[in-house]
């Protein structure tokens, strides 16, 4: 797919020349650049532990029969259902191949065998078990989308001195993490099924930090966390269209048909992950300064080469080569945008496919389990920094109607008590001041109440 839409500028490019000149690059081969820095070469080490996955128990794949490699009978007939689907992965790989198959070809291929399969499993599901949805919807749930045009990278936009007549992104296929709008479910980016009815939970405190209305609050102060500027200039975030109900991406894929359009598609996961990685430096503002542009997080990227993938990680550091093919980069500007290529595999061979999964299943985990509460905890640095600046602490979701407000009717406010409404309206209307007011008024009789039920 073409890496942006339809833009005036005629200039804008995007090739290794043109993406160097705003310091990004890309390294095929890993030693290449030299040594990485420790966190991200730790991570990859994270990300290429395929132990347990089902590879580790063949032999090998060179003679193309996969020899089981288990002294445990009772699992072997598991192991070769599996393994039939894995067989079935690699013959359809080769038949694309062979048939010399387009780009949709190969894309419905990776979605159908890797990445729909990746977000069903963690989809909140009609069947799901309490424990099983809650989960889900807390810590698991992702997002995905496919062609949006990130037009936060405009050469309008607030990146546009950091992208010089470079072409904005449009990935084939990304994962986000979800906008939960906790006014209105409904339009939630989290999918809602009629078991299940988290996001109306007087415990949605417990996903506030992605709130769509938090999240738009912190965007008018300058934070970026939309690839398509969704959330600036509302008023409230309900009124986004529910499809673009989804926040900081973590894992972009670009598809290609053949090894002649390979370093193209290189370009455009480099640019993506570069347009990322702006996005967690905006992020990173008010966090602790660490070592190495440590402080902030990197991004993964997969291409689909037809049969060929490769998966990246793409970071902030310093120049490699300072000034070199002619980089036009800012001294007041350290940071370049880094990709190298950690894992390349071939859907043909039956262990490649299996590992591809099991890295995948890798990845997902690194970015639900680490990435994750590390942007809870720079948006948490926002929301403080923001305070302080403003002398007025930001608004947080409020309670909806279902909820026992601070638990007065426990106390004995029937719903229909004048003063229990009046208090309901003014959390709905975020009247602070009138509220507090209110409260004061009655905390002579609470008490009482309080005093006569012990």
């Amino acid at each position: 797919m073409a890496s942006s839409g339809p833009q005036k500028d005629e200039k804008s490019k995007l090739d290794e020349k043109s993406l160097r000149q705003n310091g990004i690059d890309y390294f095929i081969k890993w030693e290449t650049m030299g040594p990485a820095p420790n966190h991200i070469s730790t991570l990859c080490e994270t990300l290429t532990d395929i132990s347990c996955a089902l590879s580790a128990r063949f032999v090998d794949d060179c003679t193309g029969r996969m020899v089981i490699r288990t002294d445990l009978e009772e699992f072997r007939e598991d192991i070769e259902k599996r393994l039939e689907r894995y067989r079935s992965i690699a013959k359809a790989a080769e038949r694309l191949h062979g048939n010399q198959s387009d780009e949709n070809g190969w894309r419905n291929h990776y979605k159908t065998n890797f990445l729909e399969p990746l977000h069903r499993r963690h989809e909140l599901g009609r069947h799901d078990s309490r424990l099983t949805s809650r989960t889900k919807f807390y810590y698991d749930y992702f997002q995905r989308r496919e062609d949006i045009m990130w037009t936060l990278f405009h050469r309008e936009g607030p990146y546009h001195e950091r992208r010089q007549n470079l072409k904005y992104p449009k990935p084939d296929w990304v994962a986000h993490f979800p906008i939960c709008d906790l006014e209105n479910p409904t339009a939630s980016g989290f999918a809602q099924k009629p078991l299940w009815d988290w996001s109306s939970s007087k415990n949605g405190k417990m996903v506030h930090e992605f709130d769509g209305q938090d999240l738009q609050r912190l965007t008018d102060f300058g934070l970026q966390c939309h690839v398509a500027r969704a959330l600036q200039g509302k008023k409230n975030a309900g009124n986004m269209d529910p499809d673009k109900m989804f926040s900081f991406p973590w894992f972009i894929v670009e598809f290609k048909r053949t090894r002649g359009e390979a370093k193209y598609c290189y370009c455009q996961v480099a640019n993506g992950a570069a347009c990322t990685l702006l996005m967690f430096e905006t992020l990173s503002r008010y966090a602790d300064k660490e070592h190495e542009q440590a402080q902030i997080p990197p991004i993964i990227t997969m291409t689909a080469v037809g049969k060929d993938v490769k998966l990246w990680i793409g970071y902030a550091g310093p120049d490699e080569e300072p000034r070199a093919a002619g980089a036009k980069k800012s001294d007041k500007d350290p940071n370049w945008f880094h990709s190298r290529c950690f894992w390349t595999g071939d859907m043909t061979k039956v262990k490649d496919a299996m590992d591809l999964e099991a890295l995948l299943e890798n990845v997902y985990t690194w970015a639900m389990r680490v990435l994750r509460p590390r942007i809870v905890q720079y948006l948490k640095q926002w929301r403080t920094q923001m305070e302080r600046n403003t002398h007025t602490p930001l608004p947080r979701p409020r309670p909806k109607k279902g909820d026992d407000v601070l638990e007065y009717v426990r106390y004995g406010f029937e719903e229909t008590d004048a003063r229990l409404r009046n208090i309901m309206v003014a959390f709905q209307d975020d009247t602070l001041e009138k509220m507090r007011e209110m409260l004061s008024d009655h905390l002579a009789s609470v008490k009482s109440l309080i005093q006569k039920d012990a």
